[in-house]
């Protein structure tokens, strides 16, 4: 149960974590100018 539930959240921080870099790589990439 432990095991899952540590699983569970390290998938989560990773999801997380891609989307943020997502989002900032975007915000970038709107900031250039054209």
């Amino acid at each position: 149960m432990a095991e899952s539930l540590i699983a569970l959240t390290t998938n989560a921080l990773g999801r997380a974590r891609d989307l943020a870099v997502l989002d900032a790589a975007v915000e970038f990439w709107s900031a250039l100018p054209r």
